[in-house]
Formats: C-alpha cells, sequence, structure tokens
C-alpha cells in the first residue's frame, strides 16, 4: 500500500502550496490533510457499537426492574458502563477531527472496553456457565476482542498510516 504525503488539492492551489524547482510537491505542514479511510472506519463502528449501544442497552437494562434483579445491575455498574460508552464515543468524535491525543485515548478506552468483554466471556466458559454446543462461539468472541483491539492500536498508534492526519509526521525519522 503507498500513501502519499500531499492532498490531491496541492497540486492546484499554487498559492498556499506552490511546486518545488525540481517538481516535486512540498509536504503540507496544515491539517488541511485528508482524513483516512480508516479514521472513518473506525471511529464510527467503535463510537456506535462500543459507545452509543452499550450505553443505551445498559440504560435500558436498568430501567426494568425485573432485568435489573436478574442481571443484579447496581447503580455503580450503570454508572461506570455510561461513563465508559460516553467517554469513547468523546473520544472518537475528538479523534475523528484529528486530535492526537484523542486518538490515544479513544485506543485506551476501546481496548478497556474489548477486553472486558473478552475477559467476561472467558470467566463465563471458566466458571461451567456456558453449554458446550455455545463453549466455541463464546470462545471466538473473546479472540475477537482480542483481535480487534490489536488492530485499533495497530492503526492508531503504531501505524504510519494515520502519522500525517494527526499530525505526527513531524515526529519520525526520513
Amino acid at each position: 500500500m503507498i500513501v502519499a504525503c500531499w492532498s490531491y488539492s496541492d497540486f492546484y492551489d499554487r498559492e498556499r502550496n506552490p511546486l518545488s524547482d525540481s517538481s516535486q510537491p512540498q509536504r503540507v505542514t496544515d491539517k488541511t490533510t485528508a482524513r483516512p479511510f480508516g479514521v472513518w472506519l473506525f471511529t464510527i463502528w467503535v463510537a456506535v457499537l462500543a459507545g452509543l449501544v452499550p450505553g443505551v442497552v445498559i440504560v435500558l437494562a436498568y430501567s426494568n426492574l425485573e432485568t435489573r434483579d436478574a442481571l443484579g445491575l447496581t447503580p455503580v455498574h450503570v454508572t461506570l458502563s455510561v461513563l465508559l460508552a460516553g467517554a469513547i464515543i468523546v473520544a472518537a468524535g475528538l479523534a475523528w477531527l484529528g486530535n492526537r491525543v484523542a486518538s490515544y485515548a479513544f485506543v485506551v478506552l476501546a481496548v478497556i472496553h474489548y477486553g472486558l468483554i473478552a475477559y467476561n466471556s472467558m470467566c463465563f466458559v471458566n466458571a461451567g456457565l456456558i453449554d458446550d454446543s455455545q463453549k466455541w462461539g463464546v470462545i471466538g468472541r473473546a479472540v475477537r476482542n482480542v483481535i480487534w483491539s490489536g488492530l485499533l492500536i495497530w492503526y492508531f498508534a503504531l501505524s504510519r498510516l494515520t502519522d500525517r492526519f494527526y499530525d505526527r509526521g513531524s515526529q519520525l525519522a526520513p
């Protein structure tokens, strides 16, 4: 995969970014860099599926007395779950806008969310609460969450694909 160091508009906006004598485009240092597709995909996906949906579900489950008693939900569980879901949504939004610190916070919060799901799934399996016919599905869910966490860490923290968008290009060796 080849990642360009300039945006398409740089070739046509000569006042802002004139071409050098060698006809090589200069590196853009302002925040006009196009948002990578992965940032679109991951921030929106995680904001909805790790933020909005769990936040709404936990509030709806707590509001129903029978469900609250069956699941053993306490105000502490609900508060922590809603705070995590809200923080994921806010961090995803700021990461989508290009805030580098928010992108790291987004990854940390998402890894906490997916890590807790994986841990909870494995606790159910180890406690014998899952039938043998459903055991591998639950283990698969745990593995999928670990892989998803690793993908987010790689893309947002370790990959050079997002360096230009999050303005980390100046910190990298040429």
